[in-house]
């Protein structure tokens, strides 16, 4: 019987997306539906002590736990990111063919993707189970998945940071403006800031830093090509070779450049 994952395989980017949001669609109807299995538990869930010792039954120790687990998940993507593995990954999402002529499995680094995807929502689910002290199919729905979505997509989804960024963006937007500036966590109001930040919230902020980062390159008079044009550096390598064909040195030697 073939995976229900082999078709998702051959989508990318965005479509692939929507066709996790079918899959978590099944899983609303057909998981967690008590009328199919009675595993799910209905009573209330308990929090026992972490490690043995510390106690977390009150809102705030659920909080500060979570809020570690964010922490460490952030810090572990990062390793990732950093490793042959999420190099791997992230010359599949730049540039698929290209990778591919590399020796990499299309196929392999994408289920690598999606198992750790899926761990990552599985620490989630079982911390959101626990804070909620409950399982149920409401929190699942589709429109909650929509708005998960909605959140990724406002913070970038090239970036780790965020997913964290969208979902302080969405829920900040509800619990901290007024009522008649709700409309900015609407679809006009994320419709608008994709029109103008296509990257999300989380590319901007890599934008500005690689502008500043472009500025120091400059006042230190640093060649840094990969961060943006280093316009003083260019104008004296001009400069530089501009002299030296003028004074006949251009194919006796090499051209110092100092930067």
């Amino acid at each position: 019987m073939p995976s229900p994952w082999v078709p998702a395989l051959r989508r990318r980017g965005f479509y692939l997306a929507v066709t996790t949001l079918a899959f978590s669609l099944a899983t609303t109807s057909y998981f967690l539906n008590p009328d199919f299995f009675d595993w799910i538990p209905t009573q209330r869930i308990a929090r026992p002590p972490l490690f043995g010792r510390i106690d977390i039954d009150s809102p705030t120790a659920i909080y500060y736990v979570v809020l570690a687990v964010l922490v460490c998940c952030m810090f572990g993507l990062r390793g990732v990111r950093e490793s042959r593995t999420g190099r791997a990954m992230l010359a599949m999402r730049d540039n698929e063919r290209g990778a591919q002529a590399y020796g990499l499995n299309a196929t392999r680094v994408r289920l690598t993707a999606f198992a750790l995807s899926g761990a990552l929502a599985a620490v989630a689910g079982c911390l959101f189970a626990h804070h909620q002290q409950a399982i149920g199919s409401q929190p699942y729905q589709p429109f909650q998945s929509l708005i998960v979505f909605t959140m990724v997509i406002i913070g970038g989804v090239t970036v780790p940071i965020g997913a964290v960024l969208g979902a302080l963006y969405i829920q900040g937007s509800q619990w901290f403006l007024p009522t008649e500036w709700q409309f900015v966590a609407s679809g006009i109001g994320v419709l608008g800031i994709l029109l103008i930040l296509p990257g999300g919230i989380g590319g901007l902020l890599y934008r500005l830093r690689d502008r500043w980062l472009a500025r120091v390159a400059d006042h230190h008079r640093v060649s840094a090509p990969g961060l943006a044009t280093s316009a003083p550096v260019i104008a004296d390598a001009a400069d530089a070779l501009v002299d030296a064909a003028t004074n006949g040195a251009v194919g006796d030697k090499p051209v110092e450049v100092h930067q």
